[in-house]
Parts: structure tokens; sequence; C-alpha cells
């Protein structure tokens, strides 16, 4: 455990602290929820880290699944499946696109069929701090127009 996550353990739950000795020494101090598996601290770490890198979302719980859980199925649609990982790295690449594309602050729409690409523009939108409105592709094409213009 490097130094940072202990420092986000330690914030999670005060009477926590790292040791080398042997599990029963580890877990003095722990509450007892966590003691009892009720709880996961790595997991809760992980969602303080992601709370406190994209604040409270789904952009967080993405996070913590992804450093939890990177291998593990997060998306199963008609081309394959999407581990978490995978999920983090894609949303965090089209978000840092999206900043360099649109001022923060500005809307965007998706349109598309309910799949990754869905998932990963709704993250990365939320991630670039862009207002997101979701366009259906069962609209005719003048009334898409018209909620284009109108968002």
């Amino acid at each position: 455990m490097t130094a940072t996550e202990a420092a986000v353990v330690q914030a999670a739950f005060p009477g926590w602290a790292p040791s080398t000795n042997s599990v029963r020494d580890r877990l003095q101090g722990v509450p007892t929820p966590v003691r009892l598996g009720a709880l996961d601290p790595w997991y809760t770490a992980s969602r303080v880290w992601g709370i406190s890198r994209w604040g409270p979302g789904v952009s967080a719980m993405l996070t913590a699944a992804a450093s939890r859980f990177p291998l593990r199925p997060a998306i199963i649609d008609d081309e394959g499946t999407v581990r978490y990982g995978d999920l983090d790295r894609r949303a965090t690449a089209l978000a840092a696109h999206l900043r360099r594309a649109a001022p923060a602050g500005s809307a965007i729409g998706i349109l598309c069929r309910n799949h990754r690409s869905f998932v990963i523009g709704q993250i990365a939108a939320e991630r670039a701090g862009l207002d997101l409105v979701l366009l259906s592709t069962a609209l005719p094409a003048s009334r898409l127009a018209d909620v284009i213009e109108r968002e």
C-alpha cells in the first residue's frame, strides 16, 4: 500500500493505521463492519479517491470499480465485453478530448443506441464538466433539429 492509499483509507476510517504485522494487528482500530466483511476498506478508499478526483457521481463510482476490479466485465453489448479498467481509460481519454474541443459549461449531445459508446460518452461528459443532452434515435429529423437548437 502506498502512502497516498494509506492516507485515503485513514481519512475514510480515522482509527485505521497501516501495519506490517499480522492480519490481527492490521485490523486493530478498524471499525467492526470492516472486520466482519461488510465494508471493503480498499473499495472505500477507491471511492474516496474517485470523489476527490471527479466529484460525487458516476465517474467516482467507475473510478472505484476500475481501481478495485479492473478486469471484471462492466458492459456486455453487441460488440462484446468492456472491462471496468478499459471503460475508465476510454472515458478519461474522451473527456480529455472534450475538454479541448468544448469550453467548460457548454452542452454536448449524444445520439446513439444504448451500448458502450453511450455510457462512455455520458461519463466523459461528466468528467469534462459539460452539460449533456441525451438525444433519441426515435425522433424525426425535424424534431431532433429543434431539440439541438433549443438546448
